[in-house]
């Protein structure tokens, strides 16, 4: 979709982020991260916000190569902290 096309800005801290060493968990985020609209747009009739994300545990696991189980255990790891 070109309405989020374009780049992010990501701090060099970002190594020291406590999910950085699991590596489901950081693809995962960084996956959601690419995917925030970065402007207002609609999808199906459904407005989105900037910052909101399409998200779907089984395109994100074919996506990303990984188990859906590895996405669902992800995403519980970034609710547990707040991300």
């Amino acid at each position: 979709m070109a309405d989020n096309e374009g780049y992010i800005k990501l701090h060099r801290k970002f190594r020291k982020w406590g999910w950085y060493d699991d590596a489901n968990t950081t693809r995962v985020f960084l996956h959601l991260l690419l995917g925030a609209r970065w402007k207002e747009t609609e999808y199906r009739g459904e407005k989105l916000k900037a910052g909101d994300v399409l998200f779907g545990r089984k395109k994100f696991a074919k996506d990303l190569g990984i188990s859906e189980q590895n996405v669902r255990t992800a995403i519980e790891h970034l609710l547990k902290t707040g991300e």
